[in-house]
């Protein structure tokens, strides 16, 4: 009696690249370099369990061969400081496909067939840029914060974009962190390449205050 019988499927794989978009405009451009250092997971769709882990080298390349065809996603764990880029601009192999459809550092879902070998899922990040400084009330109006002089605290900090004259981000000036009594400190802690000003509202008790101008 011939009743023993064997399935067979072929095994998918996965992968493609991870870079440093120095100018976070969301393409791989000449001259950006793989990231290092990211970890990477293949997570099954269906169970939201992790199949894989990998972590990229130096050339920011990351793989995941021999599992079972099916329903997947990817997700990519940042170094300290790194943000990512924007998602889907362009093309598929020059893009970013990390677009938190899945939660954070996710992609969107994709079905692997047998024997299928995706190469077109990538992951752009830049690094963040900080701009910080002072407000404080200038004494003797020569232009240098001193140790008599006090912060001024509670005044509205604005981050414009210079193209488009948007705000950014908004910050306001407080104690410095770590410090005893150093007031009117201000921080941007993670901003995207680009060009900026900063615009300082002066505080309705200090009309001839002075505002430093970096």
């Amino acid at each position: 009696m011939d009743s023993i019988d064997a399935g067979i499927v072929e095994f998918s794989r996965i992968g493609d690249y991870v870079w440093n978009d120095t100018n976070a405009d969301g393409v791989q451009n000449f001259g950006e370099n793989g990231l290092a250092g990211v970890t990477v997971q293949l997570i099954d769709k269906l169970t939201n369990n992790v199949q894989r882990t990998f972590s990229t080298g130096t050339n920011g390349q990351y793989s995941f061969d021999k599992f079972m065809p099916g329903q997947y996603f990817v997700k990519y764990i940042l170094p300290t400081d790194y943000k990512f880029t924007s998602a889907n601009v362009g093309n598929d192999f020059t893009d970013s496909d990390v677009d938190g459809s899945n939660g954070p550092g996710t992609t969107a879902i994709t079905y692997l067939s047998p024997g299928e070998d995706d190469r077109s899922w990538d992951a752009g990040a830049y690094k963040c840029a900080v701009v910080s400084g002072d407000v404080w009330y200038d004494l003797n109006k020569d232009g240098i914060y001193q140790d008599i002089e006090n912060g001024i605290n509670g005044l509205s900090i604005y981050l414009i974009d210079i193209s488009s004259n948007a705000i950014v981000d908004v910050s306001i000036t407080g104690p410095k962190p770590n410090t005893a009594s150093d007031d009117g400190f201000y921080i941007f802690s993670c901003v995207k390449p680009g060009t900026y000003y900063v615009r300082f509202d002066r505080h309705r008790s200090c009309r001839k205050c002075t505002i430093p101008r970096n």
